[in-house]
């Protein structure tokens, strides 16, 4: 028995496998963050650009889970940053030295998310080491509707004074915040972004097959 259609079929099971690759790692999520250093900057020059990301698992059990107005997650993270071409990456190996706090202060009209991971691995700036990185997002009181993880997409948040990217150092003296800025985005979406060559082929291949399944169909 003949089978027909089968440039329909392949390029289903193309696109099914693009989309499985991309289910596979929908527990993982990342943002995408970037800005410029501002006022006194001691190791970098004020205005210096920087832009980085953090991933998180979205399954990550809440540590206080009796609380509906906090949220604090030891996600495993991992962050990394780069600021005049040093990059700097680490994680939050436990709750109390980094991870994410979803924070829903109504006596204040205002949500926060906090990320905060230390450094395991980047340049030493004029004899200073980073130790930490922080981020801390401010939103209008309500834009998250519990205290869990978010998965989507986030408006940029309009309190530009309580939206900002820190990173601590440390030098003979001891610590001090070697750089600090406002945020310009903070995203699902990495500007610089490209396709993954894999899943792209993949979903090239499976529209061709469809588009030839069609002008075969329409002779």
């Amino acid at each position: 028995m003949k089978i027909r259609h089968t440039p329909l079929v392949l390029a289903c099971a193309l696109m099914g496998a693009a989309a499985a690759t991309t289910t596979a790692r929908a527990e993982a999520v990342t943002y995408y963050f970037g800005g410029e250093l501002g006022g006194v900057q001691p190791l970098f020059p004020t205005g210096t650009a920087f832009a980085g990301s953090f991933t998180y698992e979205s399954t990550s059990p809440d540590l206080q889970p009796s609380s509906t107005v906090v949220g604090e997650y030891d996600t495993g993270m991992t962050a990394e940053v780069t600021i005049a071409g040093l990059r700097f990456s680490g994680t939050s190996p436990c709750a109390t030295c980094g991870g994410i706090s979803i924070l829903k202060l109504d006596l204040l009209l205002i949500d926060g998310f906090t990320v905060s991971s230390k450094v395991a691995d980047g340049a030493t700036v004029d004899g200073a080491t980073f130790t930490d990185i922080r981020l801390q997002v401010t939103y209008d009181f309500g834009t998250f509707k519990s205290d869990a993880l978010p998965t989507t997409t986030l408006t940029f948040s309009p309190y530009q004074d309580l939206t900002f990217f820190s990173m601590t150092a440390r030098n003979a003296s001891g610590p001090f915040v070697g750089a600090s800025g406002e945020l310009n985005y903070f995203s699902l979406s990495n500007p610089a972004a490209v396709p993954e060559s894999s899943t792209s082929a993949m979903l090239a291949l499976g529209l061709g097959a469809l588009a030839f399944a069609r002008r075969r169909k329409g002779r």
